[in-house]
């Protein structure tokens, strides 16, 4: 970090710094002009430099108040611009500055050094910071920005510089927008009207919204549109209008997102301010953006006009509103062509949930019972969006959009159509939303419960919410309000007690599956351990019968989900957890229980053909497994594991017998095989090199078959067609 020392002689004052060269003020000056002059760089420096710079020109100042105290309101100046509020750059830029130009001395110069170092400067951060500051301190120098700055920025805007012309362009709409809100705008003189006016048009003609540089000047002129089109400038009816439309349509099929949503957020003023009285235009602009969502070409184009058909104010949404729901919910469907465009149907339910916020008033009008139905069925739908690509699960976007749309449409309804929310969809909105928040994905789970516990706990109760009382009991709301949602290890202990309550038991039961058969260390810890902890403790106060309703439901959930591998792998890593856990005991010893083998029956059929070798090491794990249930369950997993000693894979033959001999270890005295044998099949299956040849190796298995006293398997036949 630099230090700036300061020190003041008889005849000269000396800033010396860790960073730099000793600067020195002519010793012939007058001293309260060397003093001035001084006074004014520190500032300069500890206002809008870089943070150290800042920092050391904070401390000089000090130094040189504490010394001479003949500076210029420096006490005042010290108290708000000290060494830590000057650390912060959005700080120092935004409400520093502010503070400091109250004071005349320093007010123009501030203003003039933005204009000639910052305007310009090579980072995009500063210069945008440089166009909010100018905002800020045009309120404190009306005519000087009108005379000085503004015909300074124009002449910027003429710069082959592109830092230049980006940095003036936002500056020149910061400061319009700012004369606007003090009424001051009415003064801008004709020729800086007329330069405003021809801006876009001229950097269009010299083709500036091309090339490298194109993407800056389209950002920048985007922000000049909405800045313009706030502080009302007077252009309505002109033909600029329209050709700061077409720039925003332009912008909205950007492939850069920050350039859409540059666009996004100037087309609502720019609507409000010049087209609230053209309805056969924005009704043409409506069908235009519609049919953009069509198209399945280039995702980038949906993206930006379903976020863009949200954005659309009140007047232009309330005569087409129908029309515009039923087309963000068609885009929201996934399609052969489009089905790895997620973040074009996370963008159709965001775009959903912004106009439910702004057609709120119109809620029973425009706004029916229907459209907040379809808005419902669309947004849980959504929840089942686990799109993968070489991202990841890029279908999390669209889950956490729809969280949010449920959260923001269930709030809405409550309080303006509660009759609209009924005890059977409040039964799928609140168990989904609970489901999210026991999944993989830790920013998922957050958000979801986050959600979820903001319908526990509403100002207005929820109506219909699923055993109210019992949720409120779990989610103590001293606990939640300071609970880490992020923390596995704080949200399992709580989500895994709604598995005991009817309504939840199959959603999140559903999410628990996925997280303790997932892969992450800490994700399988948390999970696992919450769930086997909570179903242990539950069964000595609810009974056997509370374990049989949860393993009913954890085969309902296996076999709506046959053949899907999202669901069925981690099934399978959860079914062997449940084994060891020990919690299974009471149903293995039931002789009336059916689960263990309709469970060993789904294994088969699964793993029946699977070519995917992770898969099917997964499967033999599970049914090493069920070795330990005496009977004709053991006796059906013996000859599946026997066929998989023969399987075409070495590595599988391998595993399965590693897995086999593992399993006869620990649970081998369970099993249907004669203790007398148990050890001699324990020393074939550790003897036997597994990953010779086939040939070799299905005498060998065929031993094994009559020690463990199965059915030696027989090859099947194929029977070929003779024409």
């Amino acid at each position: 970090m630099a230090f700036l020392q300061v020190e003041t002689y008889s005849n000269v004052t000396v800033a010396t710094s860790t960073i730099g060269t000793p600067v020195t003020f002519g010793k012939h000056w007058p001293m309260p002009i060397r003093e001035f002059l001084f006074t004014f760089l520190v500032l300069l420096a500890f206002v809008l430099l870089k943070v150290n710079c800042r920092r050391a020109a904070s401390a000089a100042f000090q130094e040189n108040v504490g010394r001479q105290g003949n500076f210029p309101h420096g006490i005042d100046i010290l108290t708000t611009a000290d060494f830590f509020s000057v650390s912060v750059r959005a700080n120092a830029y935004l409400n520093i500055s502010v503070y400091i130009a109250q004071f005349e001395e320093y007010r123009t110069s501030l203003i003039q050094h933005l204009l000639d170092r910052k305007v310009d400067h090579w980072d995009t951060a500063i210069r945008e910071l440089t166009a909010k500051a100018l905002h800020n301190l045009t309120a404190t120098a009306l005519d000087y920005m009108i005379e000085t700055a503004l015909p300074n920025l124009f002449e910027k805007t003429t710069s082959i510089d592109l830092n230049s012309r980006h940095g003036a362009t936002i500056a020149i709409g910061e400061v319009i927008h700012a004369l606007s809100k003090t009424n001051y705008l009415d003064k801008v003189t004709e020729t800086l009207l007329d330069k405003t006016r021809s801006l876009i048009p001229w950097y269009r003609e010299r083709m500036y919204f091309r090339g490298l540089g194109g993407e800056l000047m389209k950002h920048a002129c985007s922000d000049f549109i909405e800045k313009c089109s706030l502080a009302a400038v007077p252009f309505h009816n002109q033909t600029v209008v329209e050709d700061w439309l077409k720039l925003l349509n332009e912008c909205l099929s950007y492939d850069v997102a920050t350039i859409r949503m540059a666009a996004i957020n100037a087309l609502p003023s720019l609507l409000n301010e010049y087209y609230s009285d053209k309805s056969e235009k924005y009704n043409q602009l409506v069908k235009d953006y519609a049919k953009e969502l069509k198209a399945t070409t280039v995702q980038a184009h949906r993206m930006g006009h379903c976020l863009a058909l949200g954005a659309l104010p009140k007047f232009v949404l309330a005569p087409n509103y129908d029309f515009i729901v039923t087309s963000l919910i068609e885009a929201t469907v996934i399609e052969l062509a489009t089905v790895k465009w997620a973040e074009s149907r996370r963008d159709a339910v965001k775009a959903l949930t912004s106009i439910a916020n702004t057609m709120s008033d119109h809620l029973g009008k425009e706004f029916t019972e229907d459209h907040i139905l379809l808005m419902y069925n669309t947004f849980l739908e959504g929840l089942k969006d686990y799109t993968q690509d070489k991202r990841g699960d890029i279908g999390a976007w669209m889950r956490e959009a729809s969280v949010l749309g449920l959260q923001t449409l269930t709030l809405l309804a409550t309080q303006r159509m509660p009759d609209v929310l009924t005890a059977d969809l409040m039964k799928k909105v609140a168990p989904n939303v609970a489901q999210q928040a026991v999944e993989k994905i830790d920013r998922t789970r957050a958000l979801a419960g986050k959600v979820f516990y903001s319908f526990v706990y509403n100002e207005s109760a929820i109506p219909n919410l699923p055993h109210h009382q019992e949720v409120s009991n779990i989610f103590i709301k001293e606990e939640c309000d300071d609970l880490n949602w992020n923390s596995g290890s704080a949200t399992f202990p709580k989500f895994v007690q709604l598995v005991y309550l009817p309504s939840y038991t199959y959603n999140v039961m559903l999410g628990l599956i996925c997280s303790i058969g997932g892969l992450t260390d800490s994700l399988v810890k948390h999970s696992s351990a919450s769930f086997f902890t909570s179903l242990k403790a539950e069964l000595k106060t609810r009974g056997v019968g509370e374990l049989h309703r949860i393993c009913d439901v954890i085969l309902k959930i296996f076999m709506d989900h046959h053949k899907v591998d999202r669901i069925t792998i981690p099934i399978f890593r959860f079914l062997d957890k449940f084994f060891d856990a020990g919690c299974l005991e009471p149903v293995i010893q039931s002789d009336s229980a059916d689960f263990i083998k309709k469970t060993l029956k789904l294994v088969q059929k699964e793993i029946a053909g699977c070519k995917d070798t992770y898969k099917l090491l997964d499967g033999i794990s599970v049914l090493c497994q069920f070795i330990q249930v005496n009977g004709d369950v053991c006796a059906t997993a013996l000859v599946q594991l026997m066929i998989l000693l023969c399987h075409r894979q070495s590595y599988v033959r391998r595993s399965t017998s590693a897995k086999l001999y593992e399993s006869l270890l620990v649970n081998g005295d369970s099993s249907n095989i004669d203790p007398e044998k148990l050890d001699q099949a324990m020393n074939v299956l550790s003897s036997t090199n597994w990953e010779e040849p086939v040939e070799q190796i299905r005498p060998i298995r065929n031993q094994l078959c009559q020690l463990m006293g199965v059915k030696v398997p027989t090859p099947v036949k194929k029977l070929v067609q003779v024409a």
